[in-house]
């Protein structure tokens, strides 16, 4: 059977780097690298961004994102933006991303439908409590994807495993949706999650589990671990294979935390859709 697989995230752009009110930023640079990925005009989004995730206060307008146009303006007579608007599919855009005060981070991607302009940023509902921030991640695929999509994402009465699972918030949204989890963590399990009869915490490292130690048949294997994309590559590879007899699918990330890796994007998502398991269809999401 050919599996569907689901990569979070891929970068349809670049990082450019940080602003903070050190200054120390080479615009000449980062226009140069703005010219690479889009020779043409690109449209500008100022994305603000939650302080504390309990709180409605956003991080207020800096005086930057002007200037941050106008210095690359001067860097290059070429480079040319639009203010905030909705572009179309494929049109680049440079997110000017308001992190804290007295810090900003410069990103490009191209436009995409399933990304959304700044003024429909996501918000946290107040009232839920999550084992961890991966709820949303996790959830935000299945708001993309999970619709239409003919066995695409876990549905109740799935087997999942997760590797790499603490503290929870991905199990905990898969719980929810009736399925019935091993998690591989040695780390310490929310109590949301944990004391779920579904949930089976696995405290070993990858490298320690079985196949047997997967008593119903696995219809989904999940991968969010914080290393490096081979790592991750590896252990799907391993993984997929040894469960491929009842595998659907595969959901991954990849933490492209270096500019080798961010280059290297391409060649990761053929290695994925080279896994020998088979892979019939690929979707990324940065």
């Amino acid at each position: 059977a050919r599996l569907g697989s689901w990569v979070t995230p891929l970068c349809w752009g670049l990082s450019l780097g940080r602003m903070d009110d050190k200054g120390s930023v080479d615009w000449s640079k980062i226009a140069a690298r703005l010219l690479e990925f889009a020779p043409g005009p690109l449209w500008l989004w100022d994305v603000p961004r939650r302080v504390e995730q309990d709180e409605e206060r956003l991080v207020p307008p800096a005086e930057w994102v002007p200037a941050a146009r106008l210095e690359l303006e001067r860097a290059s007579p070429e480079f040319t933006a639009r203010l905030s608007a909705t572009p179309i599919e494929g049109e680049p855009v440079l997110d000017l991303i308001r992190v804290r005060d007295g810090e900003l981070w410069l990103c490009v991607h191209r436009h995409v439908r399933d990304i959304f302009p700044p003024e429909r940023a996501f918000r946290l509902p107040e009232d839920k409590r999550v084992a961890s921030r991966a709820y949303y991640k996790f959830q935000d695929s299945l708001d993309a994807w999970g619709a239409g999509e003919v066995g695409s994402f876990p549905r109740a009465g799935d087997g999942v495993a997760e590797l790499g699972c603490a503290p929870g918030g991905i199990s905990q949204l898969l719980l929810e949706r009736g399925c019935e989890v091993w998690g591989v963590d040695r780390g310490k399990m929310d109590p949301l999650v944990a004391r779920n009869p579904k949930f089976h915490h696995l405290v070993m490292s990858m490298a320690g589990v079985q196949e047997a130690d997967f008593p119903k048949p696995i219809a989904w294997l999940i991968c969010d671990i914080n290393r490096e994309p081979e790592f991750t590559l590896k252990e799907v590879n391993r993984w997929s294979n040894r469960l491929s007899h009842s595998l659907r699918g595969v959901w991954m990330t990849l933490k492209l935390n270096a500019e080798i890796e961010q280059n290297n994007w391409p060649k990761y998502i053929d290695r994925i859709k080279n896994l020998e398991v088979g892979i019939g269809k690929v979707r990324c999401r940065h």
